[in-house]
């Protein structure tokens, strides 16, 4: 018996070639902080959690309190968002969050053309070699907490260090 694989049926599922997958390096692409290009890297310390916001998606009001309330549980976790909004609003944002996460201009579309991110809001854990660790949507603290979940030995030890 032979079996052979025919998947032109399955025309209609969208493709994930260019889809940032669990497994997967993050691009390190540029990155504006205050008018200054940076490599995305250069964020990153023994982990980051990335996380991508729309200011025109009605759920990522929902992760941005969920992620107020991680933060303020855990003081000092190394969060940067990338975010698809105007100066005015990522400065807003910036001060209501104390300075303790970093919001960085990123539009939507190079969201998904450079980086493979085709959903919001949705966070990722990264290692400290940029290899993705965990992909969620952080629509909820306990999603948030899901994306964190690899580096709370590290962030609990730091703590108590401190």
């Amino acid at each position: 018996m032979t079996v052979t694989a025919d998947f032109s049926h399955r025309r209609f599922f969208k493709n994930i070639s260019n889809t940032l997958l669990v497994g997967n390096h993050l691009p390190n692409v540029q990155v504006m902080a205050h008018g200054v290009a940076k490599p995305l890297y250069s964020y990153i310390k023994d982990y980051m959690i990335l996380t991508f916001i729309s200011t025109s998606c009605k759920s990522c009001i929902d992760a941005l309190n969920a992620m107020e309330t991680v933060v303020s549980e855990k003081p000092g976790l190394n969060i940067v968002v990338l975010i698809d909004g105007d100066e005015r609003t990522i400065a807003t944002l910036d001060e209501l969050f104390y300075h303790k996460v970093v919001f960085l201009p990123y539009a939507r579309k190079e969201m998904g053309t450079a980086i493979g991110v085709k959903m919001y809001p949705w966070s990722y854990g990264i290692n400290a070699k940029g290899q993705v660790v965990t992909s969620y949507n952080c629509e909820s603290v306990e999603t948030f907490y899901s994306a964190l979940r690899p580096f709370l030995s590290l962030i609990d030890g730091r703590e108590r260090n401190d």
